[in-house]
């Protein structure tokens, strides 16, 4: 993302049009008990045909610390980066785009549907992810997934069928797989669970056709059939 031009912004006070601008991009309005920071609500289409968003991490010396709900849904970009400044990525916020490429740095939580059904091909997950929310990463086109230390949950159906997705790494502060988390995602071969773990919802990985071996962490027990049901061709397990 190096010699990319400045993204065109506009401040509101409030959530009407009285701040628009045709020419921008990206819509803040502050935010915190003394609007001492910035909320983006509004990322809209960039009218030069470019396709990367940098986020920036401040505006106007206030940092920039969440993304709205839907803020971006059904944009047309395809590479994004997004800072460390902000905590929280709302609900259906990113959904349905044709990502190439997208970078989260450090971002705390992410909601719910944030990137459901996002066509990217790689996505890299920085240091200080905690929580993935639910459905969160739905039916996307990974094909492997390094998840950070730093992530301890991860919600029901976070990266169901994803169909392309073939190794995952888990990070060594994990505590929660939920339920269908990574259901259908056939492409899998085999899993190794971090001994932080502590707890893996039912149907977690089922209908993982191509699941073969499974090493579990130290702390976990499991209802196997459930958890890993429809898995066909899994053959062994190690603790």
């Amino acid at each position: 993302f190096e010699n990319q031009p400045p993204v065109p912004y506009s401040v509101a006070s409030n959530m009407d049009d009285s701040g628009y601008d045709e020419n921008a991009v990206l819509f803040f309005e502050e935010t915190g008990p003394l609007g001492n920071a910035y909320s983006l609500y509004t990322i809209k289409d960039f009218k030069d045909g470019r396709d990367t968003l940098i986020i920036p991490s401040e505006v106007n010396g206030k940092p920039v610390v969440e993304i709205a709900a839907h803020a971006a849904a059904f944009r047309h970009i395809k590479n994004l980066y997004i800072p460390s400044s902000i905590n929280c990525i709302g609900e259906y916020a990113f959904k349905c785009r044709e990502f190439e490429y997208v970078e989260i740095d450090g971002v705390k939580t992410i909601g719910k549907r944030a990137f459901e059904n996002c066509d990217y091909k790689n996505i890299v997950f920085c240091e200080g992810v905690k929580h993935i929310g639910e459905c969160a990463f739905y039916s996307n086109n990974i094909q492997e997934l390094v998840l950070p230390n730093s992530l301890e949950t991860i919600e029901d159906g976070a990266f169901a069928y994803s169909l392309a997705l073939k190794h995952i790494t888990f990070g060594d502060h994990l505590t929660k797989i939920g339920s269908s988390a990574f259901e259908t995602c056939i492409g899998i071969e085999e899993l190794s669970f971090p001994n932080s773990l502590l707890q893996i919802g039912d149907y977690a990985f089922e209908d993982c056709k191509k699941l073969e071996y499974v090493k579990f962490g130290s702390q976990i027990k499991v209802n196997k059939d459930k958890v890993f049901a429809n898995c066909h061709n899994l053959k062994g397990f190690a603790d």
